[in-house]
């Protein structure tokens, strides 16, 4: 079995339902079948959709995998409060281009968990950018915002909460 065969035994031992999403074939899926889910992950890359790519990939009615800003999108139309990820994307170093990931999160209040920012931007100032957006920081059992493959990407999250149950009870008050 393959690492997204483990992630699922491990979620659903814990009572968790992933749903992965994507669009496949022009049609927004919220959970795959086997099969997509093993064209996902193959060996051929799937285009990847952004938030701004999706009507015109539903329209021609071809498939992808999703970027965070296109998970998100579809999760807020969804409904879906909470989407996990690996790594956010924020402003780049140098060029400071942002990513529609973070203009994303102010459209809704999906939540995103994910092992932090992603290692190529700018910290400091994808940190400063979701706080000038509203976007709240919060990392759970320590204030050190993580950079997908490392710890501590030397910014922190606006406050540490204990535990994931801790994360949740903030996560259900912002959705209420």
């Amino acid at each position: 079995a393959g690492l997204y065969d483990e992630l699922v035994e491990v979620a659903t031992e814990a009572g968790v339902v992933l749903a992965p999403l994507a669009i496949v074939r022009g049609a927004v899926r919220i959970g795959l079948t086997a099969d997509e889910m093993s064209a996902l992950l193959g060996p051929d890359p799937m285009p990847k959709i952004g938030s701004r790519d999706l009507a015109r990939v539903i329209a021609d009615r071809a498939s992808g995998a999703l970027t965070v800003s296109g998970a998100l999108a579809i999760a807020r139309l969804a409904g879906l409060p909470l989407i996990v990820t690996g790594g956010l994307g924020g402003v780049q170093r140098g060029a400071g281009d942002v990513s529609a990931d973070l203009v994303e999160l102010t459209r809704g209040s999906t939540a995103v968990v994910c092992a932090g920012f992603k290692p190529f931007l700018d910290a400091a100032a994808t940190r400063e950018r979701l706080a000038s957006l509203g976007v709240p920081i919060y990392g759970i059992g320590t204030t050190a915002i993580p950079a997908l493959m490392t710890n501590d990407s030397g910014t922190n999250a606006d406050a540490a909460v204990a535990d994931a149950a801790a994360a949740a009870d903030i996560l259900a008050i912002q959705h209420r």
